[in-house]
């Protein structure tokens, strides 16, 4: 690669973490012989152009189509969110490829480690393929200098190649997390690289077995290939060797298999010992596997009485993969033919416990993995929860539970459970993964989905309560934060990689242990790790590792050390402080500070200190009535300061005290039988407090005009499928919307909360006709009705209360008086619901939003 070595800009290692901050960028080109999906290991022979001393404006390349000139220009301006070099402005199309040309120079022979991070592409250095799509690698470097190729077949914003010596890093950051990601993650590491990773196209396969480890893989010892069709028999055996390219006869094995294969590659490392990868592929449609599984399942429901949660298990495993099939004749990602082939093995199981009356989870006990889902309450829609289950588990014992916060929506799928946990993690825990519905970025409906599927758990396997923890990365750990710090009491330890925590709330967790990693140059450091630190001494166990951005840490958060270090704990002592928002049903109690009854119309917001044993001082806001449980007295008095008013109560008068707010705004304490329980209409969190169970979307059945219906429409599309205003916009529900008319469910609407919009007066008649006695508000032609005060005028209005059908339940109202107000009023054009740990909402914590006279106000009476 001469053009490499007559670039002017080095990019110097010493020692310490790097990044490469000098590269010339080529491209975008086309990417010839070498496109994405085909395994090609050499470095592109097309780039014939020469780099000058001065910067030069275009390359002349000789390619498959002829010559051609690629713009070439230099790079070293730096991204401060990422500290990688900065591509903005570049862009791709189908079948191009940018590529950046850089130099290293090693001080002395050293062994380097690449850990890459969303590169999608390959890397060549010193002409040789080292990476391909396939995570961190080591290689041995010699003084001197070296020509770097990274070829981007995709541009990502988040992306990182971090470069570090690994044994002096472990000598700089002595901790055992460092070590268990080199072994778990770089060491005795081989990959494979298929021409097409997921549905196999033509009569055959190409593949290429990168040594990912240059230092511990034996290159000349080749690896051994069993491929075995989805029954699980051997139907081919061939040697691989390293670094070379070989080809598969598919067009002989496809008519030994239904509809999936699976190279199985077992390879040595220097020292002798084994080790093994395996990677499915799709080569029949996916009919032959579903369409008897089907025929079954439908034979199975013909007179039995199967329990909900199996039935929803096993037609979520079929609706998983018919949405696989679905995908096969366009880009399948490449974790579905590993689901695939998971549920080839994992959907008979489940059937066959259906045939013999036993539950579907006693199918996982052998296996020790299990797919799980069930109905939501928040939508109907199939939630999956994936678990690990310890070895020898049996429903007559108890586990802790370690749940894995999914990156957005991400979550991990039942392979990476089998490839990253089951021969590796000896935990003695249940481990489980779920969706949250995108939790944090749903705000109330990511807590709501979350909860739900918490309880799902616990319900449904033997968890121990005293012992449930978390753990994540980046917006998994920001969820970690927030849980934990909105429900004190259930989570006996957090670990955190990257995450941000609701800074006002950090008082809650006190008494909670927590693992916090995070990298010196994450772009968030000061809220992830600084702060916290700062806030929770005695508690907080840090760790801060040199030269790492946002997103080389990633690697860290799911390694055996962190889940073995959530098993040391259990529930501890209360927190002395604790500080929570409260809406009925939701985080009522926080440890000694209990909700009883609320404000008309308001949250309750409690915060208490122990400020010494038996003496406490509590602020309330929106509370009406509330309970202290002392602990620690230890004998003493009970010393209360509420809102500024002094109580003394002797000691042991009672296990639990009761506090109560009169009509002149002064506490008094109050016995058992005097205490209002919270049954007080509270609408809690405003108008997202609609978000916090099952909602139904009510469409009216008549229209005045067209352009009513559209508007309207519009309308209760925007609420039934809400936003948020964080880094992924997407909340992942859909709630279902119903036509009112002849043949509604007229039961469901006491169910469930609902959904209403209507405009105009031909709208009221139902409103009045449903709900005679039962709106708070007014709803009038000329103007709008609230507490005794009255808006004229043109409005659109929303406001929530109690279900009229069903106090339980809420019900959210929108309505007005011309179709186009619903398009200028903000919340019913455009809903954004906050992040979780946002904090209360100017509108949104509101119960009524009303747009009048151009003005938008929010109110809670």
């Amino acid at each position: 690669m001469t053009e490499v070595d007559r670039m002017p800009d080095l990019n110097r290692f010493t020692g310490e973490p790097m990044r490469l901050t000098k590269a010339y960028a080529i491209g975008p080109v086309r990417s010839g012989p070498a496109i994405p999906g085909r395994v090609n290991p050499e470095a592109p022979d097309w780039w014939s152009g020469r780099l000058e001393e001065e910067r030069p404006d275009a390359l002349e390349l000789t390619g498959p189509g002829g010559r051609m000139a690629a713009p070439c220009r230099r790079l070293d301006r730096i991204d401060p969110r990422s500290r990688e070099l900065d591509l903005t402005g570049y862009r791709l199309e189908e079948g191009e490829s940018l590529f950046l040309a850089a130099r290293l120079q090693c001080d002395r022979d050293r062994k380097l480690l690449f850990r890459c991070f969303e590169i999608k592409g390959r890397i060549w250095i010193g002409g040789e393929l080292v990476y391909c799509n396939s995570g961190p690698f080591l290689i041995p470097l010699c003084e001197g200098e070296h020509g770097i190729l990274i070829e981007f077949t995709e541009l990502r914003a988040d992306r990182s190649l971090r470069i570090s010596d690994p044994e002096e890093e472990a000598a700089r950051q002595p901790h055992p997390l460092y070590e268990e990601f080199l072994n778990r993650n770089v060491r005795r590491r081989a990959v494979l690289v298929h021409e097409f990773k997921s549905l196999a196209q033509g009569p055959e396969h190409t593949v290429f077995l990168l040594a990912a480890d240059r230092t511990e893989v034996d290159d000349g010892q080749p690896a051994a290939l069993n491929v075995r069709n989805d029954q699980g028999r051997v139907i081919a055996s061939l040697e691989l060797p390293f670094h070379r390219v070989i080809s598969v006869d598919l067009e002989g094995l496809r008519p030994l298999t239904r509809s999936l294969l699976c190279f199985e590659i077992r390879y040595a490392d220097i020292q002798g010992n084994g080790h093994s990868l395996s990677a499915p592929l799709i080569v029949n449609p996916l009919d032959a596997l579903i369409r008897p599984a089907k025929r079954e399942w439908e034979q199975l429901q013909e007179g039995r009485e199967i329990p909900g949660d199996d039935r929803a298990t096993i037609e979520g495993i079929l609706q998983e993969l018919e949405g696989i099939r679905e995908e096969e004749r366009g880009a399948l990602k490449d974790e579905k033919p590993r689901i695939a082939w998971e549920y080839a093995d994992y959907l008979p199981a489940c059937l066959a416990a259906v045939r013999e009356g036993r539950p579907i989870r006693e199918a996982a006990y052998p296996r020790r993995l299990a797919d799980d889902y069930f109905v939501s309450e928040l939508d109907g829609a199939l939630v999956r929860c994936t678990l690990l289950l310890p070895p020898g588990y049996s429903e007559g014992d108890s586990f802790p539970l370690i749940v894995l916060l999914p990156v957005g929506h991400e979550e991990l799928f039942l392979p990476d459970f089998r490839d990253g946990f089951l021969s590796a993690v000896e935990t003695g825990a249940v481990l489980a993964t779920f969706s949250c519905r995108g939790v944090t970025m749903g705000g109330c409906i990511g807590e709501a989905a979350f909860l739900e599927g918490l309880d799902y758990i616990c319900s449904r396997y033997r968890i121990d309560p005293g012992r449930i923890t978390l753990t994540g990365y980046s917006n998994g750990a920001s969820t970690a934060w927030a849980l934990a710090e909105a429900y004190p009491d259930r989570f006996a330890a957090i670990s955190v990689t990257a995450g941000v925590p609701y800074l006002p709330n950090l008082v809650n967790l006190q008494h909670l242990p927590i693992l916090n990693l995070c990298g010196d140059e994450d772009y968030l450091i000061e809220e992830a790790y600084t702060l916290p630190a700062a806030a929770l001494p005695g508690h907080h166990s840090g760790v801060l590792e040199t030269g790492s951005n946002h997103w080389d840490t990633k690697g860290f958060h799911y390694l055996p050390f962190t889940l073995n270090w959530l098993l040391q704990h259990r529930k501890r002592e209360d927190p002395p402080v604790v500080r929570f928002r409260s809406a009925i049903g939701r985080h009522r109690r926080s440890f000694w500070l209990e909700v009883t009854s609320y404000e008309a119309a308001s949250a309750a917001e409690l915060t208490g200190e122990r400020t010494a044993p038996g003496t406490y001082a509590i602020a309330t806001e929106g509370t009406g009535g509330f309970k202290l449980h002392p602990s620690q007295a230890g004998g003493r008095p009970v010393q209360a300061v509420i809102d500024g008013q002094r109580f003394t109560v002797p000691p042991g008068s009672a296990g639990e005290l009761q506090f109560r707010k009169g009509t002149d705004g002064a506490w008094r304490q109050v016995s058992g039988t005097d205490i209002l329980q919270a049954d007080l209409p509270s609408h809690g969190t405003g108008i997202l407090g609609i978000y916090n169970s099952g909602v139904d979307v009510l469409i009216p059945g008549e229209w005045g005009t067209e352009e009513e219906e559209r508007a309207v429409r519009r309308a209760l599309d925007v609420l039934a499928r809400p936003k948020t205003a964080t880094w992924d916009p997407v909340v992942y529900v859909d709630y279902p919307q119903l036509t009112l008319g002849p043949g509604f469910p007229r039961e469901r609407l006491a169910r469930r909360s609902w959904i209403w919009a209507g405009c105009g007066s031909s709208q009221l008649d139902w409103l009045r006709a449903e709900v005679p006695d039962g709106l708070r508000a007014e709803l009038r032609d000329e103007g709008f009705g609230l507490g005794g005060r009255f808006y004229p005028g043109p409005y659109c209005v929303l406001f929530i209360q109690p279900n009229p059908l069903n106090p339980a339940r809420k019900a959210l109202f929108a309505f007005a008086t011309s179709p186009e107000l619903f398009g200028k009023h903000l919340f019913t054009r455009k809903l954004l619901l906050p992040g979780y740990g946002s904090g209360p909402h100017p509108y949104l914590s509101k119960e009524v939003i009303l747009y009048s006279g151009g003005r938008l106000q929010a109110m809670n009476s």
